[in-house]
This record gives C-alpha cells, sequence and structure tokens, in this order.
C-alpha cells in the first residue's frame, strides 16, 4: 500500500525520530544566503524534514499552521547562528495531538526573509 511504501522510504533514508533542531555541516561552511529549502518528503506520511539556512546570525521563528490559519506548532522561536539546519516535524501539535490528514503551511521568518511553504500531511 502507500502507506508501507513511503514507510520503507523513510526507513531507507533514515527520517524520522526526534522533533527537535539539527545543525548539518555542509563541506562550504557558512550559506551565502538566508532560505528555506524544499520540505521533504512533501506530500509526507509520518515525518517531515524542513530544512533551512542562515547566512548570519539571526531570530528565527519557524511555525506551522493549519489551513484556517490557526498556530499548530512552533518549530524553532530564537536567535540561532549562521549555518545549516533541519528540523523535524512528526505530524503533531504543541501539545502533542496527532493532526489530522489535510494541507498546512509552514512559515519561516527572519528579520531580512519571510517565506511560506505548503506542507500536506498524510494518515
Amino acid at each position: 500500500t502507500r502507506a508501507v511504501l513511503l514507510d520503507s522510504i523513510m526507513k531507507f533514508f533514515v527520517i524520522g525520530g526526534g522533533t527537535g533542531v539539527y545543525e548539518y555541516t555542509m563541506p562550504s561552511g557558512v550559506p551565502m544566503r538566508t532560505e528555506l529549502a524544499a520540505l521533504y518528503p512533501n506530500p509526507g506520511y509520518r515525518v517531515m524534514s524542513i530544512r533551512y539556512q542562515l547566512a548570519r546570525a539571526s531570530a528565527v521563528s519557524l511555525s506551522l499552521y493549519d489551513a484556517a490559519g490557526r498556530l499548530v506548532r512552533t518549530l524553532a522561536d530564537g536567535v540561532q547562528e549562521p549555518g545549516y539546519y533541519m528540523v523535524s516535524w512528526d505530524g503533531q501539535d504543541d501539545l502533542g495531538r496527532k493532526m489530522p490528514a489535510g494541507v498546512y503551511f509552514v512559515e519561516f521568518q527572519t528579520k531580512d526573509y519571510n517565506r511560506v511553504e505548503k506542507a500536506i500531511l498524510l494518515r
């Protein structure tokens, strides 16, 4: 089934576990620009990885909203150093409740950059 296929793909790429912010090091060092990368996988079944990069230290806000515009989850909020980051969303809200399948919006904000991406959660 589709769910089994998505689960096996996520296990193959070691996607899952944890809901925190992880910093990963790229060979080039500090990124040239601040930006939100594509969400992966999208649509997502259990866990979705959200990657972004910061060219300079900045206050970062990474939030998830439902289709009605209600805040579902705060994924990052605070000052972060330049670098590459990855946050995993496990399909739960800030209170740990599983969210229903549907369309969600990821908003990434810094002082100089703002972007919103659509995320589709499958169940």
